[in-house]
């Protein structure tokens, strides 16, 4: 670059900085100094880049180069002006593509790319990434890399993506041993709560009948718990079908209803099921277990946080969708505290001496349900007011009633 520089000058002074001709062009010298500072510091710039630079032709060879790409290349040794770029090109690397690269950059499109190269005289490889664009170089086409070493960077990478893949086995191996042992946990408990009954129907003392209530709500309650870890364990490690069937869904509506009904009386709500009259006899395809799996959990949550008030559930709408909710007059949600409800085992309280029971596993399984169903859901709430959750799920009517519309239509 200094040699074709100096050349330059010289012509533009005449004779060079010796001449006695130089004072005859006072306002030449003076713009001429300009640009050799503007120049040098150009240079000093590009020479401290942390960045490689090299100008070379479309056959490769090298017409300038900063000293980071100098020391990334490892010149200091080499003949730089015979110099090609694709000999650091490391063996892997097809150099063809490489070709065709600088083609497409010659037509004015910017190329970024990432490449392996294998500095002179090295048997180690550097990871870059380039940036090639065109370029005039004293007058001629030409190309400009802009070279830069991401071997840490990628390092890094690999470290992360064995860490998540570890992080990832680990999690379905726990996914796997919960719904192993949720297994063995419930085969014991059903017994244990089957022989409750046969207890009761032995007759037995109101003392004895007492605390056989608390043997059944205690295990019924475990057996719920399990039942959510099994849930969320095969959610987790991807084990979960859809299993879709012809669905009288105003039948489903009401068997949850009926579960429910006295469970909420027990706390002194008031539980009702309403459903609008264009759903009351539509016969859908879909997977019952998963519906009935997100209603009842939403219910349970609402008799869990509600006492003395009303709980309301059913169909307010359909059109492409079937739009169900949920309403209670319980305790509500924080506002700060709606956006984490339905990741698994979060609450509103996490202390140790709140006052509801439970995993936090009943939302996070009826956000699961839903997404994998196709739908979406959402909340409104307000604290010491009540909540309302709503699950939009798409509508796919059975062909007997498609066949059953049709007809009405004519």
């Amino acid at each position: 670059m200094s040699e074709n520089w100096d050349s330059y000058r010289k012509k533009i002074i005449g004779l060079g900085e010796n001449s006695s001709r130089k004072s005859y062009f006072p306002e030449l010298q003076e713009k001429l100094e300009e640009i050799e500072t503007s120049r040098n510091n150009l240079q000093a710039i590009i020479d401290n880049s942390n960045d490689g630079i090299v100008i070379h032709n479309t056959k490769g060879k090298v017409l300038f180069l900063n000293n980071k790409a100098n020391h990334l290349f490892n010149l200091s040794a080499f003949n730089q002006e015979k110099f090609n770029v694709t000999e650091i090109s490391h063996k892997s690397m097809d150099t063809k593509k490489l070709f065709e690269i600088w083609e497409t950059a010659m037509t004015g499109i910017p190329q970024l790319i990432e490449w392996t190269i294998s500095p002179c005289g090295q048997k180690n490889v550097v990871d870059v990434q380039i940036s090639i664009n065109k370029t005039v170089w004293y007058g001629k086409k030409a190309l400009i890399a802009i070279i830069r070493d991401f071997s840490e960077r990628k390092k890094y990478e690999k470290e992360l993506i064995i860490a998540k893949e570890k992080a990832e086995e680990s999690d379905r191996l726990k996914s796997a041993f919960l719904a192993n042992m949720s297994h063995e946990i419930r085969t014991p408990m059903n017994g244990i709560l089957g022989y409750t009954e046969l207890l009761r129907d032995l007759g037995v003392s109101p003392l004895q009948n007492n605390y056989l209530d608390i043997i059944e709500k205690s295990g019924q309650r475990l057996l719920g718990l399990i039942n959510d870890l099994i849930d969320i364990s095969k959610i987790e490690s991807n084990q979960v079908t859809i299993n879709n069937t012809e669905t009288v869904l105003s039948e489903e509506m009401k068997t949850i209803y009926n579960l429910f009904v006295n469970e909420a009386a027990k706390k002194n709500n008031v539980l009702t099921l309403n459903i609008v009259p264009t759903a009351k006899h539509l016969l859908i395809i879909i997977d019952k277990l998963k519906l009935h799996s997100i209603l009842t959990n939403l219910i349970k949550n609402s008799i869990k946080f509600t006492k003395d008030g009303f709980i309301e559930f059913g169909i307010s709408s359909i059109d492409r969708n079937i739009h169900f909710y949920v309403k209670d007059t319980g305790c509500g949600i924080p506002k700060d505290k709606q956006h984490f409800i339905f990741e698994r085992f979060r609450q509103v309280d996490i202390s140790i001496e709140r006052n509801y029971d439970g995993a936090g596993l009943g939302l996070a399984i009826v956000k699961s349900y839903t997404l994998l169903l196709g739908g979406s859901l959402s909340l409104e709430s307000d604290e010491n007011t009540g909540s309302t959750f709503y699950i939009n799920l798409p509508l796919n009517l059975a062909k007997v009633d498609i066949l059953r519309k049709n007809i009405y239509k004519t």
